[in-house]
């Protein structure tokens, strides 16, 4: 006699998730574009607040003009653009080292500009101090920008 095998109950397939719609190449180029543009304009604008007060730590020309932050604000969003559209297109390691190429970029700007319009100036210790503050204002900029370009760019739902 062979023993009666006990049966299971027939449960029915469960359905599996549907993937979620893809965005077309269009709408991820727009992201990443937007991400550059929002995190240049964050980062280049707070260089420039940076710039001002480092100016006026030594005493110099502390006015804002129009068109020298909007060459500021232009080059941070240049140099987050490669990385933001390779990060919403998709490629999240590549778009790293582009933003980390873009950072190390513009802090190289920032201490050749530091350099040539502060090393005429005598600094008191004081004023060293605060202007050591600034560079690391600006380290913080330039990472920040990469950082929140990085961010925004993610916001991409494949």
């Amino acid at each position: 006699m062979t023993a009666a095998t006990p049966s299971r109950p027939s449960t029915p397939p469960v359905p599996s998730a549907a993937p979620a719609p893809r965005r077309s190449v269009g709408r991820r180029i727009g992201t990443g574009l937007v991400a550059a543009l929002l995190a240049g304009l964050v980062g280049g604008l707070a260089a420039r607040v940076l710039m001002r007060l480092a100016n006026l730590v030594v005493g110099g020309e502390t006015g804002f003009s129009v068109p020298g932050t909007a060459i500021i604000v232009v080059l941070f969003v240049l140099c987050a653009i490669p990385g933001a559209l390779t990060v919403a297109l998709g490629a999240r390691r590549t778009g790293a080292v582009l933003l980390g190429l873009g950072a190390a970029f513009l802090a190289y700007q920032c201490v050749l500009v530091g350099v040539q319009d502060l090393g005429a100036h005598h600094l008191t210790g004081p004023q060293t101090a605060a202007v050591v503050a600034i560079a690391l204002g600006f380290a913080a900029a330039v990472v920040g920008e990469a950082l929140l370009a990085w961010r925004w760019a993610t916001r991409v739902r494949r």
